[in-house]
C-alpha cells in the first residue's frame, strides 16, 4: 500500500519511497504476512491479518499456532464460524481439501493482536486568533465488535497495517482535535491543563468508536 502523502504527518512523499522523509512513517507494506511454518510472526505496523491454508506449509494436515497475545477467529466462506483458542489449531485436513474442491467453500483465520495498538498522529490547526498550532496525538487502538472490525477492515484484505489503520482513523482523529483547538485561545494551548487534555482525549475517543 503507498499514497503520494504521509498517513501520519501529510507530508508529500518521494517517488517509490518507502518511509516518510519528515516522520520515517513507513508508506509502502509486503502484500504477505510473514508466516513461517504454522506461526504468524508479526512485525511493528501489522495489526491483523488473514492466514488461508495455502499460507502454511503441509500436507495431510495444516495447523496454525495461535500465539497468547494474538485473538484468532475462524471463518468458513467468509462468514465468522468461531474464535480460535491459544495453541495449535487445525486450518484444514486432506478430507477438508477434497471438500472444498467440490463445493468451492474454504476456511481462514484472521489473527488480531491483542491490547492497545500506538498510532501517533500529527497535524495542525489554528487558533480563534488565527496562530498556528502543532500536536501530536497519541492513539491506542483495540478491536471492540471483532464483525464490524471484519466487514470494515477485512472483508476483502489480507491484513490491516499501521498505514490502513492510519488511512481510515487519521483524519478522524485530527477532525476532533481540531474541533477542540478551534474553541481554544492561543493562551490556553500554551500552558494545556489536565481538563483541556480530556476534552481532547473525549472528543478523539467519541470519533474512533465504531
Amino acid at each position: 500500500m503507498s499514497t503520494n502523502t504521509c498517513l501520519r504527518c501529510q507530508t508529500e512523499l518521494l517517488p517509490n519511497a518507502r518511509f516518510c522523509s519528515c516522520c520515517a512513517f513507513q508508506a509502502k507494506y509486503d502484500a504477505q504476512p510473514a508466516v513461517t511454518g504454522s506461526e504468524w510472526t508479526a512485525n511493528a505496523t501489522e495489526f491483523a491479518v488473514r492466514i488461508r491454508p495455502e499460507n502454511l506449509k503441509a500436507w495431510f494436515s495444516k495447523g496454525l499456532n495461535v500465539d497468547e497475545s494474538q485473538t484468532g477467529l475462524l471463518f468458513e466462506s467468509g462468514r465468522f464460524a468461531h474464535e480460535l483458542t491459544s495453541g495449535r489449531q487445525k486450518l484444514e485436513s486432506l478430507p477438508d481439501r477434497i471438500r472444498s474442491f467440490i463445493t468451492g467453500e474454504k476456511a481462514s483465520a484472521v489473527l488480531i493482536r491483542k491490547g492497545l495498538f500506538p498510532l501517533s498522529v500529527l497535524g495542525k490547526g489554528l487558533t480563534p486568533e488565527g496562530d498556528e498550532v502543532s500536536f501530536d496525538c497519541e492513539v491506542g487502538l483495540q478491536i471492540g465488535d471483532r464483525n464490524t472490525f471484519y466487514i470494515n477492515m477485512m472483508q476483502s484484505a489480507d491484513q490491516v497495517t499501521a498505514g490502513d489503520l492510519m488511512l481510515k482513523f487519521g483524519s478522524v482523529v485530527r477532525q476532533a482535535v481540531f474541533s477542540v483547538i478551534g474553541r481554544c485561545n492561543s493562551a490556553e494551548l500554551l500552558n494545556v491543563h489536565p481538563e483541556l487534555q480530556q476534552r481532547m482525549v473525549d472528543a478523539v475517543a467519541d470519533a474512533i468508536e465504531p
